[in-house]
């Protein structure tokens, strides 16, 4: 894993933990106490920068106590945003499934920044497999019924993601898999927390502004309000196996709004997947009443694929 570690020192510096009174005082506007405070700059050693994100990046650092390597991630950036990074770190902690990456613990830094310590998570991303297209079809199927499995288990809880798409899954050296990312999601019984940036962009970036999501992947709902329902996280579902199966996006376009005004006004091409090109279509019907109504259901149409002895080699 190649990592960049010419900002090493000033890492370093900013794992230290904060005791002035205007640190302390920020733990306590977050709802952290005084017993978060824990001994950050003897705990972590920095080895290198994984990625940067919206709100944060990532680092991969040797935690001393547990005498392991783990994944920090860190607020940078906006300093109102902390909240919804707090957030971020607690829905991710309260998911316990092998297939969303588990939360270690919650630091805050001698600046006051908050992050938070998870499992380094190496492999590839599913954006790489696919880009790659060795797999065989029952392997994709297998990856996708994990993540499947990680969303009802989600949605169980009260929890959509909102972001999803294959560049926040990771496929693992063994076979495990793990929804990552969870910077956007939401509480479906909670008020949805402030956002900053533009409404337009990437189509394929994550966006954090008036949307919320990836356009690429957003339900036609999701384009329209950020207050939705597990379908919408569905749709995305149905878009990644599109892809998997595929090889392409259902709508594609260079900038997010020509991308959502094809999302809401044509129909994509049903490729030829071997009759499995109903799961794909079925998930990203414009209606959400039309489209499988839960995780849980597309689990059980995806293990009675995987039961077939016909599976198609594509």
């Amino acid at each position: 894993m190649s990592t960049d570690k010419s900002d090493e020192e000033d890492t370093t510096l900013a794992l230290e933990d904060d005791t002035s009174p205007a640190g302390w005082a920020n733990m306590l506007k977050l709802g952290l106490g005084s017993s978060a405070q824990a001994k950050v700059a003897n705990r972590y050693t920095y080895v290198g920068k994984l990625g940067k994100g919206g709100m944060g990046e990532v680092l991969e650092v040797v935690d001393s106590h547990m005498q392991r390597t783990v994944a920090l991630k860190r607020m940078v950036g906006d300093r109102g945003m902390e909240h919804r990074f707090l957030q971020e770190a607690r829905v991710t902690g309260r998911l316990d499934h092998p297939n969303i990456v588990p939360i270690y613990d919650l630091e805050v830094a001698r600046d006051g920044r908050i992050g938070y310590a998870m499992k380094l998570v190496e492999g590839w991303t599913l954006g790489d497999l696919i880009d790659d297209g060795s797999d065989p079809l029952s392997t994709r199927l297998e990856h996708f019924l994990k993540v499947c499995d990680a969303m009802s288990y989600s949605h169980d809880r009260g929890v959509l993601h909102r972001d999803l798409k294959p560049d926040n899954i990771m496929v693992g050296p063994f076979g495990g898999v793990y929804v990552m990312d969870w910077g956007l999601a939401r509480l479906l019984d909670a008020v949805d927390l402030p956002l900053s940036g533009p409404a337009g962009g990437s189509a394929t970036q994550t966006l954090a502004g008036e949307l919320v999501g990836t356009p690429a992947y957003m339900a036609p709902e999701q384009t329209r309000s950020s207050k939705v329902s597990p379908s919408a996280d569905l749709y995305s579902l149905g878009v990644i196996i599109y892809e998997m199966l595929s090889g392409r996006l259902p709508f594609e376009g260079e900038t997010a709004d020509v991308l959502i005004k094809k999302c809401m006004e044509m129909a994509p091409p049903l490729p030829a997947m071997g009759g499995i090109d109903n799961l794909a279509m079925r998930l990203i019907e414009r209606d959400p009443l039309d489209r499988y109504q839960t995780a849980a259901e597309t689990v059980q149409v995806i293990d009675g694929m995987l039961s077939e002895a016909d599976i198609p080699t594509i």
